[in-house]
């Protein structure tokens, strides 16, 4: 499981791939006559889409935007769709901008989440907008708007419109590139579609030698794949000081209380973390701890849904268990006395941006979207401070991460809800389990970095491409 990383071959220079003109293309063709047929299932989606979106993002996605000039240096234009691949990409835009000091960086995201997360974390580059819905007219305007002089995308985020428009341009690559179990299906039963996006891209990195195997069927040249590693792994945490953490504490009303941080919950696993703790605080007071354990009566839980939307429904559900609660939205918890939910047992997170932090004060963290739902979350941001992990039965899409923490120290596979309660038990009770898991993390972080500079020289050697 382990992924080996071929060190990319800066002096070998790839050409861009040929893209034949748009009447010379059946496959472009015949993509722009489904999308007249299929108008009147598409229009509609999109349309009610736009109109719940601000002005600005009606505005963005349908092309618009500020018209950039013509650029002096290589203008990169990075693209991820949502949160997570937003996040994955800031070392591989920093490393980028260490290689080419001169770069100009444009940054788009799909989702409205994920453009919010480039506000808070790309302050600093040209420019930030919402990614064009895949159209040609739509894509072929911003891409006229923006003026790149090479496109990197994200993962997997393959779009016919964007792909065609762009790489009769300029290099298309794609970094920390991957096929997920869920996709691999879909793909094989699309290989004409996937083969002629693959054969737009002029050079491709992925996470693992699975990743490029499954790309290398679906048509992707050899020569323009390299396995460059998962850049998750490079994204650094400043350390939060004491003085903040206590400070933060406070704001949340849990005090000194060990803590449960439970990240990125999808809808049934909320139910499985409160059960687990009411019977964690309801441990007799006779059961002392060993030595420098926290008592787990005074056990608190931090809850942060993945999707915000749900606050309500999961208020509801911690209110039904018999717990009392604040979110975070309502700002600072009050102080002991003046509000019912003073001193609250659950602080439920209906903001975003602030996970990453949260895990710091952890005792262990839960990382959601593992049992109820497939796939899994990014463990790599708890472990990077050093908090043990845990995570139910179901993570595929971080299937590698998770070989490399377990096989590390740094986490804990739980098949079910009573091996939930008992990793939990173990974990907060034992010293000796907690500092090793809790030293495990940054050691296998450090272990695996590197995948953001390989994919910068990949960024380098495609600008270098002739035409």
């Amino acid at each position: 499981m382990t992924p080996h990383p071929q060190v990319v071959p800066h002096a070998k220079i790839i050409s861009r791939p040929k893209v034949p003109p748009p009447h010379r293309d059946p496959f472009w063709l015949l993509y722009r006559g489904l999308l007249v047929v299929l108008s009147p299932v598409w229009i509609p989606w999109a349309l009610a889409r736009l109109i719940r979106g601000t002005p600005q993002e009606r505005r963005e996605r349908l092309g618009g935007g500020p018209v950039l000039a013509p650029p002096r240096n290589p203008r990169l234009w990075f693209h991820g769709v949502s949160v997570g691949e937003v996040e994955a990409l800031v070392p591989v835009v920093a490393a980028a901008t260490e290689q080419i000091p001169e770069a100009e960086v444009v940054v788009t995201a799909t989702t409205a989440t994920g453009r919010k997360r480039v506000e808070a974390l790309y302050p600093q580059v040209l420019h930030r907008r919402f990614s064009p819905v895949d159209l040609p007219w739509t894509t072929g305007r911003a891409l006229r708007r923006i003026k790149p002089s090479i496109l990197i995308l994200a993962e997997s985020e393959l779009w016919p419109a964007l792909l065609f428009g762009a790489a009769r341009r300029v290099p298309v690559v794609v970094v920390n590139g991957r096929i997920s179990d869920q996709t691999l299906p879909r793909a094989r039963r699309l290989r004409p579609l996937y083969q002629w996006m693959l054969h737009r891209l002029t050079l491709v990195g992925v996470q693992t030698e699975e990743d490029a195997s499954r790309l290398g069927s679906l048509g992707l040249a050899p020569e323009r794949l390299h396995v460059t590693g998962n850049v998750k792994f490079d994204r650094t945490l400043p350390p939060v000081p004491d003085e903040e953490k206590v400070r933060l504490r406070a704001v949340l009303g849990v005090g000194e209380a060990p803590l449960l941080v439970a990240g990125s919950t999808f809808a049934g696993e909320d139910e499985i973390l409160l059960e687990a703790l009411a019977s964690l605080r309801a441990t007799p007071a006779s059961e002392h701890p060993p030595s420098g354990a926290p008592p787990l009566q005074d056990l608190r839980l931090i809850l942060v849904p993945r999707h915000p939307d749900r606050a309500r429904t999961v208020e509801a559900q911690i209110r039904a268990a018999g717990f009392r609660v604040w979110r975070r939205s309502q700002g600072p918890a009050p102080t002991p006395g003046s509000h019912p939910d003073a001193e609250p047992h659950v602080v439920l997170v209906d903001t975003m941006g602030e996970l990453a932090f949260l895990y710091s004060l952890a005792r262990v963290a839960f990382i959601g979207r593992s049992f109820r739902t497939g796939g899994g979350q990014n463990p790599l941001e708890a472990m990077a401070h050093g908090i043990p992990v845990v995570y139910g039965p179901r993570m595929e899409n971080f299937r590698t991460i998770t070989a490399l923490a377990e096989a590390g120290g740094a986490a804990r596979r739980c098949q079910d809800e009573d091996a939930l309660l008992a990793t939990l038990r173990e974990i907060l009770t034992r010293p000796a389990i907690h500092a090793a898991m809790a030293d495990a993390g940054p050691r296998v972080l450090a272990a695996h970095q590197g995948a953001a500079r390989r994919s910068a020289l990949l960024i380098q050697q495609a600008l270098e491409t002739s035409s």
